[in-house]
């Protein structure tokens, strides 16, 4: 028959059963799915758009896929014929992957409907096919843990699974829904199973390939579970019983197909040696015995006819060889009957030729003849075996609750432990077993337990005791009571060192303390070089000791261990008992933790003392202290101040401490250095109410880990200074002012010497010095006054000043310089560098001061960088050579008038000193900073920051 292209059979029809029992099959299909769409129809409500969507075309694609290309496998003309439909369980896998169970069952309808309207023409195919693809759908999507599970999660295992399941129930359904009763139907179903077996294990197989190829191309379509114990896991008794079901089912299937094939090869062998030996006595010249009518297969009776020899042959009548059954004078077959009104009905067929005749003469009767005979041989072991297995189930069952019940009240009690009650053995601890010898482990561990948690409730009060008080005078004797309470010895001690110095500190708890004591040093000496003492009897205490023999002890038996913290020795803890002892492990792992405790409250108390001695010196250094400290914490609150800050300031410590620098502090400039992000220390001056000045020294407080703590400001009254500053700088100024006429006359007359008459070439040097030392001169009056502007107030221009251009302009104006020098100027900029907004002539100046110390300082070493960047609200430029370097000890003094670094090398260098000043000067007054950075040998970067441009910028005052 050719492939259609959808559906097996020529009519699309559903028909209904021809007999009761298929209604009361579909009765209780129907009921099926009503329960099952009641019990889980939350799960569709949970179903989302894009589920719906998946649901909806998945359904169509199942139906569509159910018939279509349906290809003829088995096809007799009295048999069923067997199609495969390749894609058939491609959307049943599919959605049972990735829809909830209930909504793969609507998937599985729609299949089902295929089936039924393009096939079977039956009605229970719809349900068939619903009840498998959820069945399929619990297997692939359940989430246990195991081998098996994993197995049966994979598409292709689900699908010949499915295949095997829809194969049986094709059998089920031809049972209830023909015409035939009783073995004709049982004949049907067996027929109608086999004929359906081979197309739905193909069809699960090719599909179960397709979706496992799908789901691995979008692993996303398949919900991820995480992974769960299975119920046999999470039972002993559980998992006897269901891996007895399992293996119980397995034998009695493997044991009824042996058993029905081996009853059926004998019955049909029987029946057809009958026949055979029927035929062999029939006359030839006789005619045949009437045949009984053969429209009811249900009538075992023998049909006989005979046909020419050279014109019958088995293929022609559509027989099928038994070959395994044979019958000694015939040869025998089985065939489709041809005059029942039942269809698919099979009837035993035996043919012989009966001496030399040119005729052959054929036997035939219905099967169900053999399926009645193998029934009568088979039952009876069926029966037996059947008995056999509820009675080994009966046996596993009472030996799994023997087994599990004493578990279950063992897992009971522990749960009861767990929770801090008590528990009871009970009286199958008599039991000689694995699971008695577990009940008596199990009880000894309660106790040890208890013992433990005893010991663990005496070690957290001790320690609770120890961890609320540093005293030493409390801590000690705490844990010198719960070493009696904890060991039932006599009496406790303890000897210490004292943590504020001089002699050890002795303890003693427990009766026997005070005569104990007469030992203590002995014991001591001993322990200082030893990690225990255990002395069991009065003799070993006398030898271990060196004492007399006659001397007296105070008690028997002793248990000693040195207090040790950090390799060092801190002390001794020693338990005395009232008769000879014998230590066990659980004593001497008590005492030797108690020690512990001991050792470290003793290594705090130390540590407490010296850090309290500091701590008091370092207050007494801050209150003899003239200068005025500020330490703020992470906070930016206020942590400590000291008496010169409550002067100046006017408040209590105990008024600021814990309170917001900004709250505390009245000064803006000296809050936002101490709640500045910059590490670098800064410097500044700030002026009080009452007339004083002060410089103020901020910077941040690290750890040894480089974690900061806080911030710290120092401050110095500076007012006499700045007056005899100021008073310099006045006369400084006067006398600057009051030199530059005088220089210009002598200059003036200077230059005029050659024009009164010839000068010899002695002459004319000694004329270019003086015009040298006078232009030097000159340019050292300029500095000053330009300082004394500066510094004096004079107004600045306020305008916008981009940072590149102006070091590009710079660079170039003094490329002939550095190129003379040996040096290369480089340019670096980042691109986030702001404006900045001040006077360009003194910035310009600010700069090129710095360049040409470059160029002076640093001849033929190489590039010297120009950069800069922003940070903190500020522009920075740098310069930055690869001089010598200036030592730490000049760099606190760069930034001071008249002052030179003297090192080797820079003798010859021309210059007055006001340069780097005259930098600080205008960083100063722009709002911003000067400093240095440099190491000998590895070069020099000297630094300067500004302000960025605001909305409005300002421009700070000199204090």
């Amino acid at each position: 028959m050719p492939v259609e292209l959808w559906g097996a059979s020529e009519t699309i029809a559903v028909g209904l059963p021809d007999r009761l029992w298929g209604y009361l099959l579909l009765s209780a299909y129907i009921v099926i799915s009503g329960l099952l769409l009641g019990r889980y129809r939350a799960d569709l409500r949970t179903l989302n758009s894009h589920n719906w969507r998946w649901l909806i075309g998945m359904s169509v694609a199942a139906f569509a896929a159910s018939q279509f290309l349906a290809y003829p496998v088995v096809r007799t003309p009295d048999g069923p014929a067997a199609y495969v439909a390749l894609l058939t369980a491609v959307p049943t896998l599919l959605a049972a992957a990735i829809l909830p169970p209930i909504a793969a069952l609507w998937v599985g309808a729609a299949a089902g409907l295929g089936q039924a309207l393009g096939e079977s023409h039956q009605l229970f195919a719809i349900f068939h096919y619903a009840f498998v693809t959820m069945f399929t759908a619990v297997l692939m999507q359940q989430n246990y843990m195991g081998r098996l599970y994993r197995w049966l999660r994979q598409p292709v295992i689900a699908g010949v699974l499915s295949g095997l399941l829809l194969a049986v129930l094709a059998g089920v359904g031809a049972f209830a829904a023909g015409p035939a009763t009783g073995l004709v139907a049982l004949d049907v179903a067996l027929v109608v199973a086999a004929a359906s077996l081979w197309p739905r294990l193909l069809e699960g197989l090719v599909g179960g390939a397709v979706a496992m190829f799908v789901l691995l191309a979008l692993p996303d379509l398949k919900p991820s579970r995480p992974l769960v114990p299975s119920p046999t896991q999470r039972s002993l008794q559980r998992r006897l019983t269901l891996n007895y079901i399992a293996f119980t089912a397995i034998l009695l299937s493997l044991t009824l197909l042996v058993l029905t094939s081996v009853a059926i090869t004998i019955s049909t062998r029987l029946i057809a040696h009958n026949i055979a030996e029927t035929l062999q006595v029939i006359p030839l010249d006789n005619p045949l015995p009437p045949s009984p009518e053969r429209s009811d297969p249900n009538k075992k009776q023998y049909h006989f006819a005979r046909y020419d020899n050279a014109a019958w042959s088995a293929d022609a009548a559509g027989l099928t060889a038994l070959w395994l059954v044979q019958p000694a004078n015939g040869a025998a077959y089985w065939g489709w009957s041809d005059s029942s009104d039942i269809p698919f009905t099979r009837e035993l067929v035996v043919v012989a030729s009966p001496g030399e005749a040119a005729e052959v003469v054929v036997g035939s009767v219905p099967y169900t003849a053999v399926l009645e005979q193998a029934w009568g041989i088979g039952w009876p072991l069926l029966l037996v075996m059947l008995a056999a297995a509820g009675l080994f189930y009966a046996h596993v069952l009472v030996i799994g609750r023997d087994i599990t019940t004493p578990l279950d009240e063992m897992v009971a009690a522990s749960k009861t432990i767990a929770a801090g009650g008590n528990w009871t053995p009970a009286s199958y601890l008599q039991r000689d077993d694995e699971i008695g010898q577990l009940q008596r482990a199990f009880a000894q561990m309660q106790r040890s337990m208890r013992k433990r948690l005893n010991e663990l409730s005496l070690l957290l009060g001790v320690s609770h005791d120890v961890a609320t008080s540093i005293d030493i005078h409390e801590g000690i004797p705490a844990i010198l009571r719960g070493a009696l309470r904890g060991t039932g010895a006599v009496g406790a001690r303890a000897v210490v060192p004292n943590p504020g110095g001089g002699n050890p500190m002795t303890f003693g708890e427990g009766p026997a303390a005070e005569q104990m004591a007469v030992l203590d040093r002995l014991i001591m000496t001993r322990l200082r070089h030893a990690s225990e003492l255990m002395l069991v009897t009065p003799d070993e205490i006398r030898n271990a000791l060196e004492l007399p023999e006659t001397a007296e002890l105070p008690v028997p038996a002793l248990l000693a261990i040195p207090l040790r913290s950090h390799d060092r020795f801190q002390g001794i803890l020693w338990l005395g008992f009232r008769q000879t002892h014998s230590f066990d492990l659980t004593e001497r792992n008590l005492l030797s933790t108690l020690s512990t405790q001991g050792a470290v409250l003793v290594e705090n108390a130390r540590l407490y003392a010296t850090a309290e001695s500091g701590r008091r010196r370092l207050a007494a250094v801050l209150a003899s202290t003239s200068d005025a400290v500020i330490v703020t914490d992470q906070t930016e609150r206020v942590l400590l101040i000291n008496p010169a800050t409550e002067r100046i300031f006017g408040f209590t410590v105990d008024a600021v401490r814990n309170r917001p620098v900004a709250d505390v502090i009245p000064i803006p400039a000296l809050v936002q250095a101490l709640m500045g992000q910059d590490e670098r220390p800064q410097n500044l001056e700030i002026s009080t109410s009452d007339g004083k000045i002060y410089n103020a020294i901020a910077s941040t407080i690290f750890s040894h880990e480089g974690q900061v703590f806080g911030r710290v400001a120092v401050l110095r009254d500076i007012t006499n200074l700045k007056e005899i500053d100021k008073m310099k700088s006045d006369f400084v100024a006067t006398v600057s002012h009051d030199l530059r006429s005088p220089l210009t006359f002598i200059r003036g007359y200077t230059s005029m010497l050659a024009l009164a008459g010839e000068l010899n070439d002695k002459q004319h040097e000694y004329v270019s010095k003086i015009l040298g030392g006078i232009d030097q001169m000159a340019k050292m009056v300029e500095d000053l006054l330009d300082i004394a502007r500066i510094e004096g107030g004079m107004e600045l221009e306020q305008e916008v000043i981009e940072i590149r251009p102006l070091l590009a302009d710079i660079a170039a104006e003094y490329w002939q310089h550095a190129h003379l020098a040996g040096i290369q100027i480089k340019v670096d900029v980042t691109d986030d560098v702001s404006a900045v907004v001040g006077d360009l002539s003194l910035i310009r100046q600010a700069v090129a001061n710095l360049i040409g110390n470059g160029v002076k300082y640093a001849p033929n070493s190489g590039p010297l960088f120009l950069q800069a960047h922003q940070a903190n609200g500020e522009v920075i430029i740098s310069v930055k050579d690869n001089g010598p370097g200036i030592a730490k000890e000049d760099q606190a003094h760069l930034f001071e008038k008249f002052y030179r670094v003297k090192a080797r090398g820079t003798e010859k260098v021309k210059g007055s000193g006001l340069g780097l000043a005259i930098v600080k000067t205008i960083a100063t007054r722009h709002g911003g900073n000067a400093w240095v950075q440099s190491q000998i040998g590895k070069g020099s970067t000297f630094c300067i920051s500004l302000p960025i441009h605001k909305s409005e910028p300002t421009i700070t005052p000199e204090a």
